[in-house]
């Protein structure tokens, strides 16, 4: 057989072999489609889009370096339980570190001991710009397990782990004062630098204003 006469024969059965050992195009684009669609009914179901909880949503993660922005109540009511989700690895009951001594007796009996017992997320205070700067306006020492967890995060440190230290660790201000960031409960070696920076700020401050 001449090879042009193999040739054609080969471009003819080339594309009939392909779609034999295929599936036809349009049918996966079918399949395709068809899991998006699925994908995004159950997006839709779960996690309705609307503009304020979205707003609420991004300031749960990240809050606003203007904190003002937060001071319009209507806009940004309290935040129920039904509008956000989340779980939190707990901190092993194992670890051996200096931080656990900071305990005291009142702590011991505290609800918020219960790692099923999260504590109020700051995006549930009615006026986080005003909670924030009154908690800077005392002292440190003073702070309650609330206000370290708000002030850690405005710290930059992520709101997760912020709401680990404050449960077990540092319950309140003198703790945090205290506080040592082990390798064991801060892994990130960039966050156990910031909070020893910004712990040692609030350690000269309070010794700045006797």
């Amino acid at each position: 057989i001449p090879s042009e006469q193999l040739m054609v024969i080969g471009k003819i059965v080339w594309p009939i072999s392909q779609l034999q050992m295929s599936p036809v195009v349009h049918q996966e684009m079918e399949e395709d489609y068809q899991n998006y669609s699925t994908f995004l009914l159950k997006l839709l179901a779960n996690a309705p889009g609307c503009e304020n909880l979205l707003m609420r949503l991004s300031y749960k993660r990240e809050p606003p370096k203007n904190l003002q922005l937060l001071c319009d109540d209507d806009q940004f009511s309290p935040v129920s339980g039904s509008d956000f989700s989340a779980s939190y690895d707990e901190i092993s009951v194992g670890l051996v570190s200096e931080n656990d001594e900071m305990q005291t007796p009142s702590d011991a009996g505290s609800s918020s001991d219960d790692p099923q017992m999260p504590l109020q997320r700051p995006e549930q205070i009615g006026n986080l710009a005003k909670f924030w700067s009154n908690a800077l306006s005392k002292d440190p020492a003073t702070w309650n397990q609330l206000e370290v967890q708000v002030i850690m995060e405005s710290w930059g440190l992520p709101p997760d782990l912020c709401e680990k230290l404050s449960r077990r660790y540092v319950k309140n201000g003198a703790a945090l004062l205290k506080f040592i960031p082990s390798e064991a409960l801060v892994p990130q070696a960039q966050y156990r630098v910031l909070i020893n920076s910004k712990l040692e700020e609030l350690i000269q401050a309070r010794v700045a204003d006797g």
